[in-house]
């Protein structure tokens, strides 16, 4: 799959590398794809050295990153066995993704990557758990590494609802605490790193926010 292919096209490819998932699977990530903001990928555009995606479910985000950089390595890790087991499935011919089994609320990996990427992931986590993951990922990153936060924030408060909704059934019973994009930006500006923000929900129900930091 050629990193030129449009977003669209790339999307339908990859989610037709999910034919033998499961049912349910294959819905959600059918859904997953049509909420997330193709605005995004021009952030994740050009990506070269070792990213370590966390929170990474099926993965379907990380082979789309892998496929349109191919100068990148994409790690991708999430705690739940079952669906790395189905992602590791689909998606074993992408020659620079790999996928492990990680619980970040417990662990994290070790060495050095040239960035990282939390999508939708940190929200799901309690707030001093956040912060700790924040602070590892910073210390972990070399000159000009990069942190890629995309999160749904919590402007508009009707937006902020429809995300909580919108986790109650993907994830019931399970708390989320999200922030906005100041929130994360302060966050990541007391661990050194140089900020930028964006909104990437126009014309989307949810409150898609994008939030980078950079180490100098």
């Amino acid at each position: 799959m050629e990193p030129s292919a449009s977003i669209p096209e790339l999307e339908r490819r990859v989610l037709r590398l999910y034919r033998d998932a499961p049912l349910a699977a294959r819905a959600y990530l059918r859904i997953r794809i049509a909420n997330y903001p193709r605005l995004m990928w021009d952030h994740l555009a050009g990506l070269q050295g070792t990213f370590l995606s966390l929170g990474a479910g099926y993965a379907i985000l990380e082979a789309m990153a892998a496929l349109r950089n191919p100068a990148a390595r994409i790690i991708g890790s999430d705690r739940n066995a079952a669906r790395i087991a189905v992602a590791r499935n689909a998606l074993r011919d992408i020659p620079n993704l790999s996928l492990q089994v990680l619980d970040l609320r417990a662990d994290f990996p070790s060495g050095r990557a040239d960035g990282f990427l939390l999508l939708d992931v940190l929200h799901h986590l309690r707030p001093d758990v956040q912060e700790a993951v924040l602070q590892n990922a910073a210390r972990a990153l070399p000159a000009n590494g990069r942190i890629v936060i995309k999160e749904c924030g919590t402007r508009p408060a009707w937006k902020k609802w429809v995300n909580y909704l919108n986790d109650a059934i993907g994830t019931p019973f399970e708390r989320t605490d999200p922030r906005g994009e100041e929130d994360w930006a302060a966050l990541l500006q007391r661990l050194g790193l140089k900020t930028k923000t964006a909104r990437l929900d126009a014309g989307s129900p949810y409150a898609h926010i994008l939030v980078v930091g950079r180490k100098t």
